[in-house]
């Protein structure tokens, strides 16, 4: 899926001067980047940020606060398209706002994501110049006419959901934004059940891994045999609605934008718990489930063990054994599994 995100930057001469601004998420490939001092970037990812920093771009790591950029003060923007129906209006909307007259907005993505609907979409601003760019991907360039502005619903992007778990009687705050935002994930409800069937599961330190908007640690938070929890997550409205849901249950926790842990100490964890990602923006990636089994091998203490729950097709098996980590089936039900992950190296 790189072409949508390396056409981006196929015309070089539109960028040559003005001020741009690439919006970057999960769905962007970031080795398709061009560095120019005239672009900067918005991110709502820690990764991501920390690899636009590292190639040389300025930007800012966000909750996509689009209301902070001033209106028609920009000359281009880069939009390659976002996998959130949600967010990907509001971001068509702000920038129809903050788009000079005569600026560019440069759209892409694949016709089987959807690119289609959401060019015709955009194309209400201004006059639109189309261009397939490979199979399937399709490259819009959209002069904003002068006054030109998009309604499309984008504020719902901003509002909190309240997610009740019946079986637990408790509630978490949730937005668009958070990966499985409108309900609670059923591999990490089977895996909360699978631990409350384990007596000896959650003690000494624990690290919830991923912690999205706190589900995890806040169902397994008040285990009198944890000495100290730490939540942490590379998407910035998790982190912030993780350490709301955490405070508002009364259970005391540190909560860290982070990637996958990489600012945590070696070795420093009794108990992980995680509900790692598989899709990274359209697609699946196996190397995203490899990071967070070499993180949880790095993060474990002597004997320490992690539990993590994944889909039933997912070979965390073999991942774990190329990893030097030993994992056995725990528990399963018609769609997850429960792994249990232990240091022998």
């Amino acid at each position: 899926m790189a072409e949508a995100s390396s056409a981006l930057f196929q015309n070089q001469s539109l960028m040559s001067e003005g001020k741009g601004l690439l919006i970057a998420d999960e769905s962007f490939v970031i080795e398709s980047a061009v560095v120019r001092d005239n672009i900067q970037y918005m991110t709502n990812r820690k990764d991501i940020a920390n690899q636009l920093d590292a190639m040389g771009f300025a930007g800012n790591l966000s909750d996509f606060i689009l209301e902070e950029v001033a209106d028609e003060s920009l000359d281009f923007v880069l939009f390659r398209l976002n996998k959130s129906k949600v967010l990907t209006f509001y971001l068509l909307e702000q920038i129809a706002r903050i788009l000079k007259a005569g600026g560019h907005l440069i759209l892409t993505g694949h016709n089987q994501e959807g690119i289609k609907s959401v060019i015709k979409h955009a194309s209400a601003m201004g006059d639109m110049e189309l261009t397939l760019v490979g199979k399937g991907v399709r490259y819009a360039d959209i002069t904003k006419r002068a006054g030109a502005t998009l309604e499309l619903g984008g504020f719902e992007y901003r509002e909190l959901l309240v997610l009740e778990d019946f079986e637990q009687s408790l509630d978490f705050v949730s937005k668009p934004g958070i990966y499985g935002y409108k309900k609670i994930d059923e591999g990490s409800r089977f895996l909360v059940e699978t631990l409350s069937e384990i007596g000896d599961s959650i003690k000494g330190k624990v690290l919830d891994l991923g912690c999205g908007y706190g589900y995890l640690a806040g169902s397994i938070g008040d285990h009198p045999e944890i000495t100290e929890l730490v939540a942490t997550d590379c998407n910035v409205p998790a982190v912030v609605l993780c350490e709301y849901n955490l405070q508002q249950l009364d259970i005391p926790a540190t909560v860290t934008l982070d990637d996958c842990g990489s600012m945590l100490e070696d070795r420093t964890f009794d108990r992980i718990i995680c509900n790692p990602p598989f899709h990274q923006g359209f697609g699946t990636s196996q190397p995203l489930t490899e990071k967070f089994v070499q993180n949880c091998k790095r993060l474990l203490r002597r004997k320490g063990i992690a539990y993590l729950v994944v889909n039933k097709f997912i070979a965390i098996e073999k991942i774990c054994s190329e990893q030097s980590v030993r994992c056995q089936q725990i528990a399963s039900n018609n769609q997850f599994k429960i792994m249990q992950l232990e240091r022998f190296k």
